[in-house]
C-alpha cells in the first residue's frame, strides 16, 4: 500500500508498505527549489514525489544508503539538482552495491 499526504503546506509525507519493510520519503518545497528526503526503491515508486514537485526544480538528499532509500531517484526525471549523502552512501553504492546486485 502506498500513501501521498500532505502533512501541511509544502510538506509532504510518503509510505510504501510492503509485506517485508515499510519506508517513508518526503517533499519538502521552497520558493525555488524543493528537496527529496530519500526517493524509495524503484524509479515507478518516486512517481508520486514528482507528482508532489510539480516540476520544481529538487535537491535529492538521502538519510542512508539501504536501496529502499536511493534508487528511485530516476523516477524523479531530470528535475533533481544533485544529490546529498554522506560519504558512507558513497562507498557502499560504490563497493557493496556491485556485489550485491552480482
Amino acid at each position: 500500500m502506498t500513501r501521498l499526504k500532505e502533512f501541511c503546506p509544502n510538506l509532504w509525507i510518503y509510505e510504501l508498505e510492503t509485506p517485508s519493510f515499510v519506508v517513508r520519503a518526503a517533499v519538502i518545497k521552497g520558493e525555488k527549489y524543493a528537496a527529496v528526503w530519500d526517493t524509495m526503491s524503484l524509479p515507478d515508486e518516486a512517481a508520486p514525489l514528482a507528482d508532489a514537485l510539480e516540476g520544481q526544480p529538487c535537491y535529492v538528499v538521502y538519510s542512508h544508503g539501504d536501496y529502499d532509500h536511493a534508487w528511485g531517484t530516476a523516477g524523479l526525471g531530470e528535475d533533481h539538482l544533485g544529490v546529498i549523502a554522506h560519504a558512507e552512501c558513497l562507498r557502499r553504492f560504490r563497493d557493496e552495491a556491485p556485489r550485491t546486485l552480482q
